[in-house]
């Protein structure tokens, strides 16, 4: 377990089993690219090379978002406090903004394949049951598919996105109010990115139906796993309840399997989380007691590591893991916790702590890993 700040009453607790492995030569065949920032004003979008030692550079300045995705040429910082949305050039110094206005809360952006479709980008907004196409070229916007009908008539909020060919999968929580546990239930929605329409994937049941999830309702980015038509979706959306986890989806049958780990066996308030294969991942949980993350690798079904966590982070809650199958690693960004900022990188062969945390010159709160990709190093927007 390597804790990145200690308490001093927690010290003897948390120093037990710590283990930092030595940094060696490792693949450098993929980047890193983090969002980061020290204050939620102002931030950067980095990229990261090497391995080690390791190289930061500044790719662009951002307004202190938060998420940040990937999409061919473009990296996609989302500020939802703001309403904004920055694209910024992969190789970093052309930007362009997209303003949603405020109050919008834009939570996730999703490009499909340009060679697909246009130019355009979708955005999901909190509380707004539109699903909102937005002109990449012109910063035009309006909505295009109404996701209300999924939650049969009770208000919705809407998360994260993730695409299967030309269905676009949209986390929906559904404010049930007495009627379910904790007030509210998760719901995926299913939009045909073809016909911009919502699927009904229950043509028996009443209304337009979106697939029921098992667990609390969904947050944080959504995972589906190469070779395999299985979505992850962590289900944990509540507070101390443990009536979620982490949950697998049948993206053909448009249907919950069931959880891959559940919070009573995982964690009572479990978060993020990322699969390195069909069988076997990383998630972290947090606690009532102060804000912390805890990481920790696990076995599916439902069989977490035993012992204590590979990494502690104290004075926040951070939802982000990445997988680099090409250096045998997940990475963990600090967010704001204390002690030294930057990114955690963790063997996925011993599940150790691999050298000091990597600079991203601010706080990091959200990295990506993606290949070097030839051709993309003087891309243009």
């Amino acid at each position: 377990m390597f804790v990145l700040a200690i308490v001093p009453l927690l010290l003897p607790a948390l120093l037990v089993g710590t283990q930092v492995q030595s940094a060696g030569p490792v693949d450098a065949s993929s980047r890193l690219w983090a969002l980061t920032t020290d204050d939620s004003l102002a931030g950067a979008v980095v990229g990261v090379r090497g391995g080690p030692p390791w190289s930061a550079s500044l790719l662009a300045h951002t307004d202190g978002g938060r998420l940040l995705r990937r999409f061919g040429r473009s990296l996609f910082a989302v500020n939802a406090g703001a309403g904004t949305i920055r694209r910024v050039a992969i190789a970093g110094g052309q930007v362009q903004d997209y303003d949603l206005g405020p109050g919008s809360e834009p939570q996730d952006v999703h490009v499909p394949p340009a060679l697909l479709f246009p130019p355009l980008a979708y955005v999901t907004r909190r509380h707004a049951p539109f699903l909102l196409e937005l002109d990449l070229a012109t910063g035009a916007s309006h909505d295009v598919v109404d996701l209300s009908p999924v939650g049969g008539g009770a208000p919705i909020a809407l998360g994260t996105m993730e695409r299967d060919g030309s269905r676009l999968f949209v986390q929906v929580r559904v404010e049930d109010g007495a009627e379910v546990p904790g007030g509210a239930r998760g719901v995926l929605a299913v939009v045909d990115l073809v016909q911009q329409a919502l699927i009904d994937v229950d043509p028996l049941a009443p209304g337009i139906q979106g697939i029921a999830l098992q667990g609390a309702p969904p947050r944080f980015k959504m995972q589906l796993v190469s070779g395999t038509r299985t979505l992850f979706v962590s289900t944990t959306e509540s507070f101390l309840d443990a009536r979620g986890g982490i949950e697998r989806v049948d993206v053909d049958q448009l249907a919950s399997l069931g959880f891959a780990l559940t919070e009573e066996v995982g964690g009572s308030d479990m978060g993020g989380f990322v699969m390195t294969s069909p069988e076997e991942g990383y998630y972290v949980f947090h606690t009532d007691l102060l804000a912390s993350t805890h990481l920790k690798h696990f076995r599916v079904p439902n069989a977490p590591d035993p012992g204590l966590e590979i990494v502690v982070l104290l004075n926040d809650t951070v939802d982000v893991i990445a997988h680099d199958p090409a250096r045998r690693a997940v990475f963990l960004p600090s967010g704001f916790a204390w002690g030294t900022p930057g990114l955690y990188m963790v063997s996925t062969r011993t599940n150790q702590v691999v050298g000091p945390p990597i600079d991203t010159l601010l706080r990091p709160h959200d990295v990506i890993v993606g290949p070097r990709a030839r051709g993309l190093e003087g891309a243009r927007l």
